[in-house]
């Protein structure tokens, strides 16, 4: 496909490639890379840029002990202070060691969203680690990565607000989604803006049971005039 005179664009499994008769841009996806190579005067000069698309660190401030293992967001950002934002739009969780994906393990946890991070309470709890999805920006890449799935908008924002529930979106979608997921994304559908920046009240965002912003958080009947706004949201989840 050409997109003017000078620049063309094609897609690979394992990313996208532009190029130009002085420049080649190359976006290679999971993990994301960026290479720019320039040509000046007749030398090829390589760059590249290793990045994560917003997501932190993998951290694990605790061990599973009798309690089982906390990895709260007020502790992790207590003990790595400026490395959390303040408003995450993702979370995922895996086994430390093996990278299994939380939904695959056989633990119950108690908490796992981005209000309070992840905790696995019972006494046979795996060690876990978690990171979250902090991009300061719009920044749409046309990446499809390994165990993510495709963005899904089941609801629009009406008079409840918009719910995004994993459930209704494996209903909906057989085979595109799952029944347990092991992390989420949430953006809108106008702009692609990350949830977390959009200042708006959450009534849930975690993996399970999904997102939902809802404009009658503090509980009143549904019908009831809205306090809040929610604009339209779209979520994915990653699936093992």
């Amino acid at each position: 496909m050409v997109l003017n005179h000078y620049w063309s664009w094609v897609y690979f499994p394992w990313g996208w490639w532009w190029w130009h008769p002085r420049v080649i841009i190359i976006i290679h996806c999971c993990p994301i890379r960026i290479y720019i190579i320039i040509r000046w005067p007749w030398i090829w000069w390589p760059w590249h840029k290793y990045c994560e698309y917003g997501w932190t660190r993998w951290f694990d401030r605790d061990n599973p002990s009798g309690t089982g293992d906390w990895e709260t967001l007020t502790d992790l950002r207590n003990e790595n202070p400026g490395q959390i934002c303040d408003n995450p739009s993702g979370i995922e969780a895996r086994v430390v060691g093996t990278g299994t994906p939380a939904a695959l393990t056989l633990d119950t946890f108690t908490h796992f969203n981005v209000f309070s991070g992840f905790v696995c309470q019972p006494t046979t709890c795996q060690d876990y680690e978690v990171r979250f999805w902090c991009p300061q920006q719009s920044f749409p890449v046309p990446c499809d990565c390994p165990g993510w799935t495709a963005w899904f908008d089941v609801d629009d924002p009406t008079v409840t607000g918009d719910w995004e529930y994993l459930s209704i979106v494996d209903t909906l979608n057989p085979g595109q989604a799952c029944a347990k997921a092991s992390g989420i994304q949430v953006k809108t559908t106008i702009g692609d803006v990350p949830a977390g920046l959009t200042g708006e009240v959450f009534h849930r965002f975690g993996p399970n049971p999904g997102f939902v912003c809802r404009k009658n958080p503090e509980g009143g009947p549904e019908n009831t005039p809205a306090p809040y706004q929610c604009r339209d949201y779209e979520v994915r989840f990653k699936c093992p």
